[in-house]
């Protein structure tokens, strides 16, 4: 019975056609080319976020501390106290919901600053796996490379990479749905336009501008009005914003990040900006994204040529991801240039799939152009696309790791102090922190106590703009010993800090960075109604008197 069994299993592996067993070959090899560039993702991750126990910014303490919430108190809790003069602790919804979701299960790892880094290693493999999984579904030429020039683009770029933000997830899903559009079935164009909207809710409007650039452009190039699958991404869009708790207050904190923020700069009131907020400086574009310009014009000059040659005929669903990718990037570069360094990422992900495109077509059939041209296009990616792209590695990591040197902090520096508040103060009591960056800091460390706002300032200004810009002023170091509620250009209308400290903001404890605003430092340490409880080299904490 043994011998009949081996005889029939060596028929049956003699009777394997050659075809069956290239094709499993392949698939191993695949398999094993996928699980190769997953470590390889891995470890630059690591590695990039390893290279120093230092932080970049601040954001990744909030989220991740906001993300542990639902794992203790459960995936649809909402309540959100900690900012108490903020429409964000008013509203009581997340607008970050999704991608907190997706961390939460990572601060089980551990709960502390090495958490953060194991969640931005998280991150940064899952963006250059998507990546690499849109340049595998487009069968592009060299898809292992695409990813890492996406990645290394230029310094400003991989600084906003290591970053703990929602960006690193939607930024990739963006070309996925590019890709899906142009094709790909209607249930795969849902499921991204709700993975974008889902997880990045600030960047949910990205999902009509790509599908309204794609719909004109498969209109225009292949006579194919694609209104299903416009539909498609749409519906998507619309059941991320209903599928999550209280998604109408959700919504109204969107609309006051996005429009009324937009309203208030386009007014020059003067909040505390992030730098972001305003337009790319072109002695940023100089310094940082000249090789990248290089590559994405040189790319456009091959495309021009190849079109009026006439020579070259790219295929129909290849053609309208090709021409929606120039469209994309061109239209983002502008916005970035002119208005705001928000849509940054946006314009290199669509830079580097047009430039990844155009490769990919005409290498392949650059011979059809003519010898002399195809010869020009070899050399010149030999001996000038090669060095372009190692450069811009080298230039990238050199001088993030000399922005790290020069403006990271530890992740632990404010610890003590919040530690110190924690152990003497009741539940609930208010800290003032005149910096709103800090929040994410204080938030991490202490959850026992409340703070007057965080995340961005337009949430405290929509509040209350009285308060806001009494802690504004503090905040800008000019002032010390008193304050206003009155808009720049307005009679101020004079308020002691102690006053405005104890009676507007109802604060029972001052939290500084010495250095920040020395005015406020001095005043506090002089004035007897405010007493020192906790003080190191960088950080004080005062008790104000009379509030207990």
């Amino acid at each position: 019975m043994e011998k009949k069994r081996t005889d029939n299993s060596l028929n049956k592996s003699q009777t394997t056609p050659p075809e069956a067993k290239s094709r499993e070959e392949v698939g191993q090899h695949s398999r094993l080319f996928i699980l190769g560039f997953v470590l390889l993702s891995v470890m630059v991750a690591a590695a990039l976020h390893f290279q120093s126990p230092k932080f970049a910014d601040p954001d990744g303490f909030y989220h991740f501390r906001h993300a542990s919430l639902y794992m203790k108190h459960g995936l649809l809790s909402q309540s959100f106290p900690w900012v108490t003069y903020s429409v964000m602790s008013q509203l009581q919804a997340d607008i970050w919901y999704g991608f907190h979701l997706l961390l939460a299960p990572l601060t089980l790892l551990s709960d502390s600053p090495t958490g953060i880094k194991l969640c931005g290693v998280f991150l940064l493999t899952l963006l250059l796996c998507l990546f690499f999984g849109f340049c595998r579904r487009e069968r592009l030429a060299l898809p292992f490379l695409w990813p890492f020039v996406l990645l290394f683009v230029a310094p400003m770029d991989l600084w906003r990479w290591l970053a703990i933000r929602p960006h690193i997830v939607s930024t990739p899903l963006f070309a996925l749905l590019l890709s899906f559009f142009c094709r790909g079935s209607l249930r795969q164009i849902a499921l991204c336009g709700f993975a974008i909207a889902y997880v990045h809710q600030t960047l949910s409007w990205m999902v009509p501008i790509i599908l309204v650039v794609a719909f004109l452009v498969r209109g225009l190039a292949e006579k194919t009005w694609a209104w299903r699958e416009t539909l498609a991404g749409l519906v998507g869009l619309v059941l991320a914003f209903l599928l999550r708790p209280e998604p109408f207050k959700a919504a109204r904190l969107l609309y006051i990040q996005i429009v009324e923020l937009s309203q208030v700069k386009q007014r020059g009131i003067p909040l505390s900006w992030a730098n972001e907020v305003f337009r790319l400086k072109n002695e940023y574009l100089v310094s940082d994204f000249v090789p990248f310009l290089l590559l994405w014009l040189g790319a456009v000059a091959v495309l021009l040529y190849a079109q009026f040659s006439r020579r070259v005929s790219v295929p129909p669903g290849r053609r309208a991801l090709l021409w929606s990718s120039l469209v994309l990037s061109v239209l983002f570069f502008q916005i970035t240039s002119l208005f705001s360094a928000r849509a940054l990422e946006s314009w290199v992900c669509f830079g580097v799939v047009f430039v990844a495109i155009v490769y990919s077509e005409y290498l392949h059939i650059s011979a059809k152009l003519g010898e002399v041209f195809a010869l020009a296009f070899r050399r010149t990616l030999a001996f000038g696309g090669v060095p372009l792209l190692l450069w811009m590695g080298w230039h990238s990591i050199t001088h993030t790791q000399e922005g790290f040197n020069q403006v990271a902090f530890e992740g632990d520096r404010l610890k003590p102090a919040m530690e110190w508040v924690k152990a003497n103060s009741r539940p609930g009591e208010i800290v003032f922190h005149v910096n709103w960056a800090l929040f994410p800091e204080l938030f991490f460390w202490n959850q026992h106590n409340h703070f007057i706002g965080g995340m961005d300032p337009i949430f405290q200004y929509a509040y209350n703009p009285g308060l806001y810009w009494m802690a504004h002023r503090l905040e800008s170091g000019l002032v010390g010993e008193a304050t206003s509620p009155s808009p720049p250009g307005v009679p101020p209308e004079r308020v002691d800090t102690y006053t405005a400290l104890t009676r507007d903001f109802k604060t029972s404890y001052l939290m500084l960075i010495k250095v920040g605003t020395p005015k406020l430092y001095e005043y506090a340490l002089h004035d007897p109604r405010f007493q020192v409880g906790f003080d190191s080299e960088t950080v004080v904490v005062f008790r104000l008197q009379g509030t207990k």
